[in-house]
């Protein structure tokens, strides 16, 4: 991933970040819906190997009811494959940590995809971004896979609420993601 949601469009990325840290511009941030999937980070024009430095944040929603790459890889991933344990039942934590993590034998690396604090490729949902003067907040509300109507009329049981909060932060300074888990459990997407 070059950035959370930009692989099809890398320089523009890139003279987009640069533009903005050229300027000093504080508070940018990018969101971006219906992905099939969650993802919440920190934007940079590039990643390791190459420089990494943040300049603003990304979000990153969720698809409510249409399927995303999990379910796909429950049905066409070969069960057999020797990376099947890695992108099947633990992509999230392959795509925060690493193949070695994902796959049990390592343990978890910070800087395999420092862009990244929170990935759910299996998440279904939706995510309400507030922002004021001060500070931003995105939070990513996640219901149990939509394969039958919820019962009530309350919406239906939640796996998790997630709360993504940053401070504005002044030029020259990196943005900060805090995350707080707010209801549930986001097993190993963080």
């Amino acid at each position: 991933l070059t950035a959370l949601d930009w692989s099809a469009y890398r320089s523009e990325h890139a003279e987009i970040c640069d533009f903005v840290k050229a300027r000093g511009i504080t508070g940018f941030t990018s969101v971006a819906g219906d992905r099939h999937a969650y993802f919440a980070g920190l934007l940079s024009s590039s990643l390791p190997p190459k420089g990494f430095d943040p300049i603003g944040l990304e979000f990153v929603g969720a698809s409510i009811s249409s399927p995303g790459t999990v379910e796909a890889w429950e049905y066409n991933f070969p069960k057999d494959h020797k990376l099947a344990k890695a992108y099947v039942p633990n992509i999230n934590r392959t795509m925060l940590y690493g193949i070695q993590a994902g796959l049990g034998t390592g343990a978890p690396d910070r800087t395999f995809a420092p862009q990244l604090s929170f990935v759910d490729w299996g998440g279904h949902g939706y995510a309400v971004v507030r922002a004021s003067s001060d500070a931003l907040e995105a939070e990513f509300v996640c219901i149990p896979r939509p394969i039958e109507h919820a019962p009530g009329e309350d919406g239906g049981p939640l796996r998790y609420r997630v709360r993504h909060r940053a401070q504005l932060w002044q030029p020259g300074e990196a943005p900060k993601l805090e995350q707080s888990v707010v209801e549930g459990d986001p097993g190993l997407s963080i």
